[in-house]
């Protein structure tokens, strides 16, 4: 899917999140929408690609997305990740079987800062090939939604605490009778005794996960606590 949100439907579809209730629907987990791509490093070059590795369409705004800051740990009774919200809901998309969906930041008032000959801005701050494979921008907060500068609500601010890798992204799913639980997780390892993420707290990710998992592909970074690339646990 490469269909790509127009400046004026971010945000009503922000506006639209805001004002009302998402009317829940589903009874069952949902496991099947996984994260099978991200990248987590800076906020203004990272993105996020999830799958719907199930045999029927998926609905996205049933899910939440947020951060995961290194204090909040996961209730394994309940699934309920405590110390943080679950996040803000996906965009209202239908995501098919085998269909993936991109969600990358994107920051481009800094570069018209530039154009204008202004000292202290970058001339491009987004990869050439996200414009045409992200499905869903999310456009970074760059100047408090002022002089141009176009804000999308809610996830600008869990891709804007991405830094240096440290924290990781989580999915929530809500169900119809009001329950909810975390389903997918990336650069989050839930194996301490009280739900704690010991990768966030012992700062060796790459190592820990690749002594769990040696094929998911992982490469340690020099740079402290990054994955290269993530792929979901």
């Amino acid at each position: 899917m490469r269909f790509k949100f127009l400046l004026f439907t971010l945000f009503l579809w922000g506006a639209i999140a805001n004002a009302q209730e998402i009317e829940y629907v589903y009874e069952d987990t949902m496991n099947h929408l996984v994260i099978t791509e991200a990248y987590i490093h800076w906020p203004h070059t990272s993105y996020l690609e999830l799958t719907n590795m199930g045999d029927e369409e998926l609905r996205l705004d049933q899910f939440k997305l947020n951060y995961h800051g290194g204090g909040e740990t996961l209730d394994y009774t309940t699934g309920k990740m405590e110390g943080t919200d679950a996040g803000h809901n996906l965009p209202s998309v239908v995501l098919q079987p085998k269909e993936s969906y991109v969600m990358a930041a994107i920051r481009e008032w800094e570069p018209t800062q530039f154009a204008k000959g202004l000292r202290g801005y970058n001339e491009k701050r987004v990869q050439d090939n996200m414009w045409e494979l992200a499905d869903f921008y999310v456009y970074m907060d760059e100047n408090n939604g002022e002089d141009g500068d176009t804000v999308t609500p809610g996830h600008s601010n869990t891709f804007g605490n991405l830094w240096w890798g440290q924290n990781g992204l989580f999915i929530t799913q809500f169900f119809a009778d009001g329950d909810s639980m975390v389903i997918d997780q990336v650069n989050i390892l839930f194996e301490g005794e009280d739900g704690q993420s010991q990768n966030r707290i012992n700062r060796e990710p790459a190592e820990r996960i690749l002594s769990k998992n040696p094929a998911c592909g992982l490469e340690p970074s020099p740079m402290r606590a990054v994955y290269s690339i993530s792929s979901s646990m």
